[in-house]
């Protein structure tokens, strides 16, 4: 979603968003002559294609009308309609409806992008108004992003979006963490920092290739010394690896070996593509794919790839995956949702 890049434009995205879901357009007489004149006119127009009645018609026409026969989209325009659709559509058939009927089949992959990519709305301090919709979700359990934004069908081996409790999941709570499932999602609270929390669900089979991917926002504290949330994808209960940010942007992919009970750090940095501060909800993915001469690791935050590190000891293949916190300030809180995981 090119909005991630114009962060300035958010503001009047938003602005269009709103229009388009509210089905934009000119003002319509409401009664008297002027208002039957209009009818009339309507009604006796053969070339006429009657707009769609539904929620999603609406706003697909009232952006195909504010779009025009432009040969460039307007960026912002663009944008809101990655937005709003997700809002109003109820799923990917009905989008593609709604677009075909204003031929405008090639923003398909656009709107299904903004779903799979993230939440702009994340950069206003705005509560998610695309992440959580069917659309968006339907969009996320069947396609992925590649390098360059390109879509790919999704080969899901687990999906996970906690809206009936935390099934499989663990809901240990002790003096160390309280792990429970509230409205919609997955929460992670660390009462005491002694050790790294990881919450793991094990496949029953190997992939040679796992991808792991979830929604996370960290809900407290403001401030602390040290805090880092993310996925994970295991060869064995004592070896995995870690793909984590901190609320400030900064990345690490690390080897986790509990047998020798160290952390390696296999590749840091910082990047601009995570969304900053309390609050914020960021797409994160971390990729392993063991080969003849290791494993290759890649991190994705928002569906952008930003870094990729290779572990030359790594497993053959990996058999779980999971949800992790590390943090140095007890009653840290964080929230994850919309877990998937595909296998290869």
């Amino acid at each position: 979603m090119c909005i991630r890049n114009l962060r300035w434009l958010v503001p009047a995205v938003a602005a269009t968003a709103l229009a388009l879901a509210g089905c934009g357009g000119g003002k319509q007489p409401t009664s008297g002559p002027a208002a039957a004149e209009t009818t009339s006119r309507t009604t006796s127009t053969t070339n006429t294609v009657a707009e769609p009645q539904t929620d999603c018609g609406k706003t697909v026409a009232a952006f195909a009308e504010k779009a025009g026969a432009a040969e460039e989209l307007d960026p912002i325009l663009l944008d809101g309609l990655g937005l709003a659709a997700p809002q109003q559509c109820r799923d990917l058939a009905e989008l593609r409806a709604a677009l075909a009927a204003h031929q405008l089949d090639h923003l398909e992959e656009f709107v299904i992008g903004s779903c799979v990519a993230g939440d702009a709305w994340a950069v206003l301090g705005k509560p998610s108004v695309t992440t959580d919709t069917a659309l968006c979700r339907e969009a996320r359990s069947s396609f992925t992003l590649l390098t360059g934004r390109r879509l790919a069908p999704a080969d899901v081996i687990f999906a996970e979006d906690f809206s009936s409790g935390c099934a499989n999941w663990s809901t240990d709570r002790d003096y160390l963490v309280a792990l429970s499932c509230r409205n919609g999602a997955y929460h992670v609270l660390v009462r005491k920092p002694v050790r790294p929390q990881v919450s793991r669900l094990f496949t029953g089979t190997t992939q040679r290739q796992m991808s792991v991917e979830a929604d996370a926002v960290l809900v407290r504290p403001r401030r602390g010394k040290m805090e880092l949330h993310g996925v994970s994808c295991w060869a064995s209960p004592k070896l995995g690896y870690l793909f984590v940010l901190d609320p400030a942007g900064f990345f690490v992919i690390a080897r986790e070996d509990h047998a020798t009970g160290r952390v390696k750090v296999l590749k840091k940095g910082e990047t601009m593509r995570a969304l900053t501060g309390i609050g914020a909800r960021n797409r994160i993915r971390g990729e392993c794919t063991a080969g003849p001469s290791g494993v290759s690791l890649a991190l994705y935050v928002n569906g952008d790839r930003i870094a990729v590190a290779r572990d030359g000891e790594g497993p053959r293949s990996f058999s779980a995956f999971g949800l992790y916190v590390v943090t140095s300030e007890p009653g840290t809180e964080v929230r994850f949702d919309d877990v998937l995981v595909r296998g290869g």
